[in-house]
């Protein structure tokens, strides 16, 4: 579920896998924090794998808080499962929203635009 975390930014954090058995569950929540048009941090950091669905709703999530003027971050520890960074990173998502190392560091930069 999408959380606020204070100011203007809402944080989806992802745990697990996704694939398209929940792909319904994180359209669900994306579309939730978008809804509440606030700056949106995806916390990749407890996530173990994504499939082409989940990466392909992560973009459209970026495209669509683009649309809104709003912005949109990754957070990916150096930690986090490989699958899930070789698969953001043959996207190509780094092109489209900037990704961070902690939590911290993607809501500083959102506040401060």
């Amino acid at each position: 579920m999408p959380s606020p975390a204070g100011g203007r930014v809402t944080v989806v954090r992802l745990e697990g896998e996704w694939d398209l058995a929940r792909g319904r569950e994180l359209e669900g929540m994306l579309s939730s924090a978008i809804g509440l048009h606030r700056d949106l941090v995806v916390d990749l950091g407890e996530t173990t794998f994504l499939d082409s669905t989940a990466l392909g709703m992560l973009l459209t999530a970026q495209q669509r808080c683009e649309l809104r003027r709003l912005r949109f971050a990754l957070v990916v520890p150096e930690e986090t499962a490989y699958p899930v960074r070789n698969g953001l990173r043959l996207l190509g998502i780094h092109r489209h929203a900037p990704m961070y190392g902690s939590l911290e560091e993607a809501e500083a930069a959102l506040k401060r635009g």
